[in-house]
């Protein structure tokens, strides 16, 4: 019989006792001396016989483990040395008694025991801090694995917690990585999906499936082989049916994360086709809100329209934050805020531009930029002498001029008679005016059938040309005088939309 063998049998014959009745006996002290031997000369040589005991099933369990039994007997004959030469299995066992602990207060199926019913599941020794967090990732995937399958929104979260540790302290997988193999199937295979989503941040996990393929033997060994070779495509047909399956139930555990990394492909950089639905959808909603106050006030000054539209579209995108909220999981979402602003009269500085519009994007470790465009605002000529035609806008050449001039891509927004807005590039404004008014003109009229085919909604424009960074510039120059820091020139209005993650 190997030492390690002698060890795990030591363990066994004295599992059963309560781990407080051990104490100074001949027999115990002798148990204890023999163990801290064993432990000293060759830790990772017991870690290993006790890995090899790990059942697959351990989150689940009716009765308290072995692996929890046997850590309370090293505990309390060894204590400190014990939890300091064994802290990987030490962190395991800790986790999975918080884990129960929870259990128990949200009155599920606990654990049965052998011991007497007064006795406490706790460790004595001082865990060092590496294997606190050892307890904490395991105390999160216990509860993930035995959670019902009406708990989603706690299991949501604790999915979320669960990204959350192994993204601060990847260290905790990678050490703990043979044990999580050997648990995985009794979590769906989260194992796979999180160690594929990790070896792609942290090298240090591929050579941990490495060591584990090439010196461990069994189910462990071929599941470390497993992932590696989804990882590298080299097992064609099986590679994609493993890489399918859990890129698709990372998916669905990823859906807090921001932008959306395995989402199928969208309109924009925010990864996720639902916000970006919800913003068309706030801009035609503020549009429909934005119609009755044209069709009652239509034939009032620019400057009451522009005030109103942007009020209205400040309030919908506004609202979209709760809808993300209520249509997503409990976790980090991405918030979207407005902030608008009018410039006093006596602080207004002539420049062909109305409303000036800045984008702020944070997401941490992913995407940080600032950006900014200008915007002219029209409203249609029936509505000011309303009868019968088309719709059709007056353009101001040297306002024109002095927009292209600040910004390549600035745009107008034309106010129908109906209300809707439509918008429309300034270069090609420019180009009619070339291809048609007279040189010393200064103004022209554009018609509703010069800009229908090259028009797009306001929602459009919005979310995937301005939000999504196909226009407006970060030079400094153009920013300073769509944020209104540009002391010498500055639109009317300014409307500010920022995009990060929640705290």
């Amino acid at each position: 019989m190997t030492g390690e063998e002698r060890f795990i049998q030591l363990l066994s014959s004295i599992s059963h006792r309560s781990p407080d009745e051990l104490g100074p006996a001949d027999e115990d002290a002798a148990i204890a001396d023999y163990s801290r031997a064993l432990i000293c000369a060759d830790p990772q040589l017991f870690e290993a016989a006790l890995l090899r005991e790990m059942p697959e099933d351990v989150l689940t369990a009716d009765w308290v483990p072995d692996i929890v039994r046997w850590v309370l007997s090293l505990d309390r004959l060894l204590g400190e040395v014990a939890a300091s030469k064994l802290p990987t299995v030490f962190g395991i066992a800790q986790g999975l008694i918080d884990a129960e602990l929870m259990r128990h207060a949200l009155k599920l199926k606990t654990w049965y025991s052998l011991y007497r019913e007064n006795f406490e599941l706790r460790l004595t020794a001082e865990l060092a801090p590496q294997a606190c967090k050892i307890a904490a990732l395991w105390h999160t995937l216990a509860v993930i694995a035995f959670l019902p399958s009406g708990y989603k929104v706690e299991r949501a979260e604790r999915l979320r917690a669960l990204e959350q540790e192994v993204s601060d302290n990847p260290d905790s997988w990678v050490q703990s990585l043979p044990w999580i193999l050997t648990i995985g199937p009794s979590l769906d295979d989260l194992d796979v999906g999180m160690t594929l989503w990790l070896r792609e941040r942290h090298p240090s996990i591929a050579d941990s499936l490495g060591d584990i393929a090439g010196s461990s033997s069994g189910r462990i060994a071929l599941r470390a082989r497993g992932i590696q070779a989804i990882a590298s495509g080299t097992d064609p047909v099986m590679s994609r049916e493993w890489l399918l399956g859990a890129a698709s139930k990372l998916l669905d555990r990823r859906r807090h994360l921001f932008p959306r990394p395995l989402e199928a492909p969208s309109a924009t950089w925010l990864g996720d086709p639902d916000v970006e639905s919800m913003l068309r959808g706030a801009s035609q909603s503020a549009i429909r809100e934005f119609a009755d106050v044209v069709a009652a006030d239509g034939a009032a000054e620019e400057e009451g329209l522009t005030q109103n539209l942007l009020a209205i579209l400040a309030k919908h995108i506004e609202a979209v934050n709760a809808a993300i909220v209520l249509a997503g999981p409990i976790a980090s979402v991405p918030r979207i805020e407005v902030e608008r602003r009018t410039v006093p009269k006596k602080e207004e500085s002539r420049i062909g531009a109305d409303l000036g519009l800045v984008v702020s994007v944070e997401v941490p470790s992913h995407a940080s930029i600032r950006f900014g465009d200008l915007v002219q605002i029209k409203k249609s000529n029936l509505l000011r002498v309303p009868g019968p035609g088309a719709d059709s806008w007056v353009v101001a050449i040297g306002q024109l001029e002095d927009l292209l001039r600040c910004s390549a891509t600035a745009v107008y927004w034309m106010i129908a008679e109906d209300g809707a807005v439509r918008v429309v590039p300034a270069k090609m404004l420019l180009a009619l005016r070339r291809g048609g008014s007279k040189p010393n003109a200064r103004t022209f009229t554009v018609r509703y059938s010069d800009i229908r085919h090259v028009a797009i909604p306001l929602g459009h424009y919005l979310c995937d040309v301005l939000l999504g960074m196909w226009v407006a510039s970060s030079n400094p120059e153009t920013l300073a005088i769509a944020d209104g820091s540009n002391e010498r020139t500055k639109p009317r209005h300014l409307l500010g939309i920022s995009i990060r993650i929640a705290d």
